[in-house]
């Protein structure tokens, strides 16, 4: 409607969309059938995430302190978190002192 509404129109290499009552009806059901793709496929991913981590995996790069790794348990390998030897202390530390309350 806002191509329409500044004067452009709408053309299609592979489908017949016009400005007839058969070409709005393709048009609206095309855009149902996107909009259904893709509230499914972010409902997919977040199922992903959610098994991921149910699962002991991350499902983000790592925060931090911590570095991203791999680990291998019972032949099945899957992303970790572990420490990271050079920010880890840093972090503890700054966490430490925004708990208590503690300036640096």
């Amino acid at each position: 409607m806002l191509l329409r509404r500044h004067g452009a129109e709408l053309v299609s290499c592979t489908e017949n969309i016009d400005n007839t009552p058969s070409g709005k009806l393709l048009y609206g059901l095309l855009a149902e059938i996107t909009q259904f793709y893709s509230g499914n496929l972010a409902q997919e991913v977040m199922k992903g995430l959610l098994r991921k981590a149910e699962e002991g995996g991350t499902p983000c790069r790592a925060p931090i302190g911590y570095l991203n790794g791999r680990k291998t348990v019972e032949g099945v390998t899957f992303a970790s978190l572990e420490p990271d030897p050079d920010r880890a202390d840093l972090v503890r530390r700054c966490l430490e002192q925004y708990a208590t309350g503690e300036s640096p």
